[in-house]
């Protein structure tokens, strides 16, 4: 079987057990397989696709602010690693740099901070 399909297969089959972790009872458990089902004949639909690219575009500039900055520091990271340590690399960097790199890891905690906390997925097991 093609690795691709293997991955597949261990999302699918996980993300159907937990249906079952999260639901108070069996026959709740069934009752959201059972929805599930029923709107895949949706998911083609144009009117579908629409509403759905729309709800992915709906940011407010602080996200799409903090989204770039993550994505501009993961791709750094991934192109400094290759050549030497991160840390090594920003300690050679003029203060502004440092500073600018700093900066943009308080605000992700910061924002993340705001972030509720949800119920922890084995709670009720």
């Amino acid at each position: 079987m093609p690795h691709f399909i293997k991955i597949a297969y261990t999302y699918l089959v996980i993300s159907i057990f937990w249906i079952f972790f999260r639901a108070p009872t069996i026959p709740d458990a069934l009752y959201v397989l059972r929805q599930a089902l029923v709107g895949m004949r949706n998911f083609i639909s144009p009117a579908y696709l629409v509403a759905s690219l729309n709800q992915v575009f709906i940011y407010n500039s602080w996200e799409i602010i903090i989204t770039s900055g993550l994505l501009l520091i993961v791709i750094a990271v991934e192109v400094l690693q290759n050549r030497t340590s991160f840390s090594l690399w920003l300690g050679k960097q003029p203060l502004l740099v440092r500073l600018s790199v700093y900066t943009i890891v308080v605000l992700m905690i910061v924002h993340l901070r705001s972030v509720s906390i949800k119920e922890f997925i084995y709670v009720r097991f």
